[in-house]
């Protein structure tokens, strides 16, 4: 079901472009029977040049969430002096609360290092600092198996516990049909539990720190792709 109330004329509303990993900012100029007709999407580094047959992710920012879709671009119109892009209505909308980020189940192998103690003491030292930099004298990584992610975090098995409050350099690597990502970021370690003692199984959940929100938002627009394949699926 489409929240029609999302789709109002001068509503904000914003593209994702794929190649360069952003957001540009648009708004929606008219709200027809048949498609939207939004103004030219625009950014720092200029406009985003959409064409005819494009798919392309689009989100609507609300005061209590998220509002996620896929849509073809359907063509351009002009209204007077404006150049305008037709999109089509979107078969669905996904909603992602702000303070309350999905949680999308998995079961993906991940690779994470333990921060030795004066790497996370100055957090913005390890802000700055290339990831490769963080994990270059740690050696190889440990493996888990990430029983689910969100933009805020994720939940993780391992065979070692992990006490609350370490921070771990993250490396997830995901895919799509179309397309494969690799995060890499730290979590810190918010609650850890056994869950088979006699096995030395352990599941944590970690929360994502000192990380970009452009990288933050990249997670969730994943979350959504992989979401939508299992739904049709």
């Amino acid at each position: 079901m489409i929240p029609a109330n999302i789709f109002r004329e001068n509503g904000l509303i914003e593209v994702y472009d794929d190649t360069k990993e952003i957001y540009y900012k648009s708004i929606i100029q008219e709200v027809n029977r048949d498609n939207i007709a939004i103004g030219i999407p625009m950014g720092n580094r200029g406009q985003l040049y959409l064409y005819k047959g494009d798919i392309c992710t689009f989100r609507i920012l609300h005061k209590d969430a998220h509002y996620y879709f896929k849509s073809k671009i359907l063509g351009r119109k002009r209204s007077g002096r404006i150049l305008l892009y037709l999109i089509d209505w979107p078969e669905e909308v996904k909603r992602i609360q702000k303070r309350a980020y999905f949680r999308f189940p998995c079961s993906i192998e991940i690779f994470y290092w333990i921060l030795p103690t004066s790497e996370t003491a100055n957090k913005q030292e390890s802000k700055q600092s290339p990831f490769e930099k963080i994990i270059e004298p740690l050696g190889p990584p440990q493996k888990a198996i990430m029983a689910d992610i969100s933009g805020g975090g994720l939940q993780m098995v391992t065979n070692q516990k992990i006490p609350r409050g370490n921070v771990l350099a993250l490396r997830i690597p995901m895919q799509s049909k179309n397309e494969k990502k690799t995060f890499e970021l730290q979590g810190k370690i918010v609650w850890a539990s056994t869950q088979d003692k006699a096995a030395k199984i352990y599941r944590q959940a970690a929360e994502f720190i000192n990380i970009r929100e452009a990288q933050r938002e990249e997670i969730i627009r994943f979350i959504f792709v992989l979401s939508r394949e299992r739904i049709r699926s």
